[in-house]
């Protein structure tokens, strides 16, 4: 008696498959509900990180000019006419080709990586300053490491962390459309050759009023190729006539995409040591997100 006493006790407090049932519902809404605000807290907080990374360099790029009364070039270093011309391997310069990057490593507390690119490596032929900006041996890893002050959280890069190092952030060259490389180009943005550094005395109309970098989206490296409806902001149109007529790239774009019709190039990212515009850089000809 006692024990079946206990048992009706014990089978009076146990749950109904129905009550589990609404348990399980319950957690279920809840989850629902939960789930949108915790993305959204998550992305707020890459969102943060990517404005630091801005911040970083900001600071970064006021403590060059500081030490050099400069801004540094988007793309310089060595000049292609004091390096060798049978150099294939492009060990023996960095032909021009240094990304403002390189040149900010010991304004962003990467001094021992500044210091490894100096010093260069005579067991392979590297000389001081190190090799061309394009050059991506395995044998060199400092254009291979991935430094994450370079890349925004909220960028999709794919392969982020295998291969060459990445980056999320670009140097303004200003309106100037066409002719950005080499090093006697003067741009109309903050960014030039390395023959025409720019300081804050450039800055006309002030430098609360003019853009020194910014975010842009990551493509997979890709050379010219018909479009296929690629996303304008990850690619690059050919429009032969955008020197005397920029407007002309709205053409090539429907719905924020490239038409079938479009040849594009995706370069943007995929190597931040390398200084060519389209690696580096940005225009302000049109407004942002646009071709």
């Amino acid at each position: 008696m006692v024990f079946g006493t206990r048992a009706a006790r014990l089978r009076g407090r146990a749950f109904t498959l129905v009550e589990l049932l609404v348990v399980i519902a319950i957690i279920g809404v809840l989850v629902a509900l939960l789930l949108p605000a915790v993305q959204a807290a998550r992305e707020a907080a890459r969102r943060s990180q990517c404005s630091n990374n801005l911040k970083q360099f900001g600071i970064g790029l006021h403590n060059y000019h500081d030490t050099y009364n400069s801004f540094p070039p988007r793309r310089g270093g060595t000049g292609n006419s004091i390096v060798s011309t049978t150099d294939t391997a492009r060990r023996s310069g960095n032909y021009d080709r240094k990304s403002a990057f390189l040149f900010l490593l010991p304004f962003i507390e990467q001094q021992p990586m500044a210091q490894q690119i100096e010093a260069g490596n005579a067991s392979i032929s590297i000389v001081p300053g190190g090799p061309a900006g394009w050059y991506t041996n395995a044998n060199w890893p400092p254009h291979r490491v991935q430094l994450k002050v370079i890349v925004c959280p909220s960028d999709n890069i794919l392969g982020l962390g295998t291969g060459v190092g990445k980056n999320s952030y670009a140097f303004s060259l200003g309106d100037t459309i066409t002719n950005h490389n080499g090093p006697n180009v003067a741009t109309r943005g903050v960014f030039g050759g390395s023959n025409r550094c720019k300081g804050f005395n450039h800055i006309t109309d002030g430098s609360s009023n003019t853009i020194a970098m910014s975010e842009r989206v990551y493509h997979t490296q890709s050379g010219f190729r018909a479009a296929n409806l690629d996303d304008v902001r990850t690619m690059t149109a050919l429009e032969p006539t955008v020197n005397t007529n920029p407007g002309a790239c709205l053409a090539w774009m429907t719905n924020k995409r490239y038409i079938p019709s479009a040849q594009v190039k995706g370069r943007f990212g995929a190597l931040w040591s390398d200084g060519q515009a389209e690696r580096v850089g940005f225009v302000t000809v049109l407004p942002p997100n646009g071709p």
